[in-house]
């Protein structure tokens, strides 16, 4: 049968995942591209994509946050195997961290990279032992949390402690979390996946990745104040 849009690709037959290593770190592949657009580029780089690398578009949404708002697309490749996640802030809305990384970043560009992992709390605890910092969560997310998702996986406790995001969709859930930014200009940063049986790019998951980073910047400027 055709595979759901937005799955993550199919590993192919008899390919084994990368071995776990000894402090528990194991990233599978890229999951997914993260890119910021200026305002009025987004249809065009769309259509570039489909013109000229045959992606299909899967996903269109407008994200409010407060007073700020975005433009989402998401394009992906015949076999799944490459998936962008376009970005473009709203005019019409107040500015907002979109429009600080194409100040900073001088333009359009990747804002960050995704790697899948089988087993988040266990990859994310070995990359924060080696130094890696990630966004912090507020604690009532996980008051929240409880309330609005059964948890296929993992235990509220170790989400919590490590700051992980959930999402849920009609196939599954997934579990997220984004790191710091080491960039000087604060233009690029990593993010850590992990899918269990969800297929696509809900609107809760692309709002968690605004308000984590907003708030990230927001406690940036506070403390240079």
């Amino acid at each position: 049968p055709e595979r759901p849009r937005g799955a993550p690709p199919p590993r192919p037959p008899g390919s084994p995942p990368p071995p776990v290593a000894a402090d528990g770190l194991r990233l599978l592949e890229i999951d997914h591209f993260a890119v910021c657009a200026s305002v009025g580029e987004l249809d065009a780089m769309v259509e570039l994509y489909e013109r000229s690398f045959g992606f299909d578009e899967i996903f269109a949404e407008r994200i409010v946050v407060g007073t700020q708002a975005m433009l989402s697309k998401v394009v992906q490749s015949k076999s799944g195997q490459v998936t962008f996640t376009i970005l473009q802030p709203d005019p019409e809305a107040d500015p907002g961290q979109i429009d600080e990384f194409l100040k900073n970043h001088v333009g359009s560009g990747v804002q960050h990279v995704a790697f899948a992992a089988d087993d988040v709390v266990r990859s994310v605890g070995a990359l924060a032992g080696r130094g890696v910092e990630f966004l912090s969560t507020p604690d009532t997310y996980y008051s929240l949390l409880k309330q609005r998702i059964s948890l296929s996986k993992h235990s509220l406790e170790s989400l919590h402690e490590l700051n992980v995001l959930v999402d849920e969709d009609h196939a599954g859930q997934l579990f997220q979390i984004f790191a710091r930014s080491t960039h000087p200009r604060r233009t690029l940063f990593f993010e850590v996946i992990e899918r269990c049986g969800a297929e696509t790019f809900g609107s809760s998951n692309i709002k968690a990745l605004y308000e984590a980073v907003e708030m990230e910047r927001l406690v940036n400027q506070s403390s240079a104040l």
